[in-house]
């Protein structure tokens, strides 16, 4: 029996394409918020570590969600420039952070290793 269904291959898809494009809607309108708000400090975009890239990239969808979603939310468009430059910035910086925390225990693994561990502790992980 075959249980990969054309609707269970809609539904993965869906889930692929709808799942990062809600993430990137609601990055866009809370950061609006905050940016609005003046606190646009620690806004984190995990969407980019989840999709693998090496490189921001959320920012440059942008237009096409202020575009959508500005006649609802008028404050975007008011603060596009401001809210791209913020994800970007912070999409930039958490890149340098996952690679450096990547960097970090990739020696800390390769150290337990030559020292013949095949463990390290929650401390070292972290």
């Amino acid at each position: 029996m075959d249980t990969e269904s054309p609707a269970t291959g809609l539904v993965a898809v869906h889930d692929e394409v709808v799942g990062p494009a809600a993430h990137g809607q609601r990055v866009v309108l809370e950061l609006g918020d905050v940016v609005l708000e003046g606190l646009g400090e620690g806004v984190v975009v995990r969407g980019v570590a989840f999709l693998g890239q090496k490189q921001a990239f959320m920012y440059r969808l942008l237009p096409v969600l202020i575009e959508n979603m500005g006649g609802a939310y008028p404050e975007l468009n008011a603060q596009k420039e401001l809210i791209t430059k913020v994800i970007k910035e912070e999409e930039e910086s958490f890149l340098r952070t996952l690679e450096t925390g990547i960097r970090l225990l990739d020696k800390t693994m390769a150290d337990a290793k030559a020292a013949g561990k095949t463990e390290i502790s929650g401390k070292d992980a972290f």
